[in-house]
């Protein structure tokens, strides 16, 4: 079956429906026009999905999809422009630019914790860069895909976007295809298959991953505003977001006063969670039973109640896990908050070491000395001080991490990049030649010039 649909796309690329800007504009104001019209499905199917009210779905999941259309339909007509670069002494009358054209044949594959999100802005992205979209959506989203296959196989040709929610377990043949580019969501495990695979094949990839995102609160943070962020940013969507904190690193000096603050928050903005019809619930039985295995024989400071009917699970403060345990070595992508206390900047780093390559570093602090001295000693695919999460809000800087925490990055112009092949084209007059590039006496002569101008 998908090979079918493969070769048809195929062939819709290669006849260049795509290569104007105002195809690629109108696709992208179909997918506007959808996501207007059938707002109240979509909502209802992330209700469903993952227990998210109306408000947080809207904010978390549709407005950043219509916030990345429209700067792409604002600057599409600038990312497609050809652009002038420098020439070189050996061909001066030589002109060089760069052009940025479509890859072909793209596979998406999105995960089931932001499953409107994370499937729809990488689209955008390669609907703006001109290429044809396989979209494979997550299984156990259920409601949300099914719903996604219903939209984009209803309102567009499978030669240009088809979507489906095939199981793993039926998928092989949708691997063996020969894509131009792979863009995978989903867990380091996973993505290092989808790596393999695209290997096979020479597919460029992108992969966005997760890993253990650490927050490090010093003693100079204004402590009551940054545990009220960090309960936010860590206990939205129940903990099943790839950038949430995945465990802090405390200040001792403050420890006690901090953790006042953060109870306070988590009683202010996720009260009685498991009785309440607003709080997401956590995707399936397996990833639910996952989470109570991560907490079984902690020193639980707060929290700990879950209820498996309603797959609902309290946020919880876990005090200095030990470095053996589960907690501290895989992603947790729950809400589960490992403390872990530190004396001096050295003892963080060696910390974060044991998984390196963070998707985010989070720091609250006001010490621009700590500060820079995390940032330069902790590679991460970002960073946010004082803050968490807001490096996902912006359409003008890259998203994306590196190592475990993934390869390659995406949003606005670098989404539109990422679906690219940037190609250069040097144009020299027909009636120019600089003779000396020719003649092995005037070379020589010319490298001697050249060291003696330039200093070498």
């Amino acid at each position: 079956m998908f090979k079918e649909i493969f070769d048809d796309q195929r062939s819709y690329f290669k006849e260049g429906h795509l290569q104007s800007l105002a195809s690629r504009k109108a696709v992208l104001l179909e997918i506007k026009k959808m996501i207007i019209e059938e707002e109240e499905r979509i909502l209802e199917a992330l209700k469903d999905d993952l227990n998210k009210s109306p408000q947080e779905a809207y904010i978390t999941e549709i407005l950043s999809v219509m916030t990345e259309l429209d700067y792409a339909l604002k600057n599409l007509k600038k990312w497609t422009r050809e652009k002038r670069r420098k020439g070189v002494i050996f061909s001066p009358l030589t002109s060089y630019k760069t052009k940025a054209e479509p890859k072909g044949q793209v596979l998406i594959i999105s995960p089931f914790n932001y499953p409107f999100q994370l499937s729809l802005v990488p689209v955008i992205s390669a609907i703006a860069a001109g290429n044809t979209v396989i979209l494979k959506v997550s299984e156990l989203s259920i409601n949300v895909g099914k719903l996604l296959v219903e939209l984009f196989n209803s309102r567009f040709d499978s030669n240009l976007i088809y979507c489906t929610d095939v199981d793993p377990d039926n998928f092989a043949d949708l691997f063996d295809l020969d894509y131009d580019h792979i863009f995978f969501t989903g867990s380091t495990k996973i993505g290092k298959k989808i790596y393999s695979l695209g290997a096979k094949n020479l597919a460029s990839i992108t992969l966005e991953l997760g890993g253990k995102s650490p927050t490090v609160v010093h003693r100079s943070a204004n402590l009551k505003l940054a545990a009220r962020k960090i309960a936010w940013g860590k206990f939205l969507n129940a903990g099943q977001t790839c950038i949430a904190p995945d465990y802090l690193l405390l200040d001792r000096v403050v420890g006690d006063e901090f953790l006042g603050y953060l109870v306070e928050e988590i009683k202010l903005q996720y009260d009685k969670v498991l009785v309440d019809d607003t709080y997401v619930k956590i995707i399936n039985q397996k990833h639910f039973d996952r989470l109570v295995e991560l907490i079984e024989g902690m020193n639980i400071y707060y929290g700990g109640a879950y209820d498996r009917k309603s797959l609902k699970f309290e946020p919880t403060v876990i005090i200095e896990p030990t470095n053996d345990s589960l907690l501290m070595d895989e992603e947790i992508f729950g809400p589960i908050l490992p403390i872990l206390y530190f004396d001096n900047k050295e003892e963080i780093v060696k910390v974060i070491e044991k998984n390196p390559d963070p998707l985010a570093l989070y720091i609250f602090t006001e010490d621009s000395s700590f500060e820079e001295f995390l940032i330069s000693k902790v590679p991460a695919g970002g960073c946010c001080i004082n803050d968490v999460l807001v490096q996902l809000m912006s359409n003008d800087v890259p998203f994306g991490g590196r190592g475990n925490s993934g390869l390659g990055y995406y949003h606005g112009v670098y989404g539109f990049e990422t679906f690219s092949h940037e190609k250069c084209i040097c144009r020299s007059p027909g009636w120019f030649n600089l003779n000396l590039r020719h003649v092995r006496g005037n070379i020589s002569k010319s490298i001697k010039c050249l060291k003696r101008f330039k200093g070498w």
